[in-house]
């Protein structure tokens, strides 16, 4: 399956439209980021994004990558994904991360202690408010929901095993190259109770262009990373570094290029999802969502 990846760098009625643009070009979902206070992604509630633009389309996926359970409580997160399946079905899809070092664990969550040990017990919260019990710690599970699998946001060995000793498909970070993604998906088939089932899904950074194009405009939107306020101690992170590293992973250059580094990853992964907004401006975005989808859906297995 080939999706399409979008923070709403452009603004949530930005990232609508590019929905649209994506299921009328042919790609079989969408994937939507969450982030609070900085400009880097404009969706704060990803779920929110994804029951307008479900209730506006009439094929694709839905999914969100990810919404951040260090900022969230699980059972109202669980709800939120119980309506959303009521009303669309296996078109939502639900993604879960513990999220970065920043504020908004603070402001909206249970704060640093939880985000550095709390995401295994918030996660087994959540798989129990969806798992189709009628009551999860005396309290009744309204709307009634079907169990579904739910993808786990992963960077570290301890989130893959965690995510594959409970049968959870992965989402895989664009700065991870084809090494990577193997190495990683290898453990979790020889952790996970269902080896070689899992619907893993691939941040790609998929973009026909001249190289030092794609680097200035993945360099341009990287910088308002600077704004997001880091409550975790540790050194700030090298955004021109990771530029390289994540231009190193993935496929630019010639539309060919392009498309036969997506057939190479589908050889790993039954998904990817292809960035679309490192790009310079909203219009361009558009463009490079009906560039990509005819060469590259071809060759995408359904």
């Amino acid at each position: 399956m080939l999706d399409v990846f979008l923070t709403s760098r452009w603004g949530p009625a930005a990232a609508a439209r590019h929905a649209l643009t994506a299921e009328a070009a042919g790609f079989d979902g969408v994937w939507l980021a969450e982030h609070h206070f900085t400009a880097y992604g404009q969706c704060p509630s990803a779920t929110l994004l994804a029951g307008h633009i479900l209730a506006a389309t009439s094929r694709i996926t839905v999914g969100t990558a990810a919404c951040v359970l260090s900022a969230r409580h699980p059972i109202a997160l669980g709800e939120e994904a119980a309506v959303l399946r009521t009303l669309h079905g296996d078109r939502f899809k639900l993604g879960v991360a513990r999220g970065g070092p920043w504020i908004e664990i603070e402001v909206l969550g249970g704060g640093v202690r939880r985000y550095q040990s709390g995401f295994p017990e918030s996660l087994e919260l959540l798989l129990r408010w969806l798992s189709g019990a009628s009551e999860v710690d005396g309290l009744a599970v309204i709307p009634p929901v079907t169990p579904f699998p739910v993808h786990v946001a992963a960077v570290s060995e301890a989130t893959v095993d965690l995510a594959a000793r409970l049968g959870l498909p992965l989402l895989l970070g664009v700065h991870a190259d084809e090494a990577e993604v193997k190495r990683l998906v290898d453990r979790w088939d020889q952790l996970s109770p269902a080896p070689g089932t899992g619907e893993h899904c691939w941040l790609r950074l998929a973009y026909p262009g001249k190289s030092g194009e794609v680097r200035a405009n993945l360099a341009a939107w990287q910088e308002t990373l600077r704004s997001a306020q880091r409550v975790v101690p540790g050194p700030p992170r090298d955004l021109a570094a990771h530029v390289e590293v994540v231009l190193r992973a993935h496929p630019t250059g010639s539309m060919s290029a392009v498309a036969d580094g997506l057939a190479s990853g589908f050889q790993l992964v039954r998904r990817q999802l292809c960035l679309v907004e490192a790009t310079s401006s909203p219009e361009a975005t558009a463009d490079l969502i009906t560039t990509l989808a005819p060469p590259c859906s071809r060759r995408s297995p359904r």
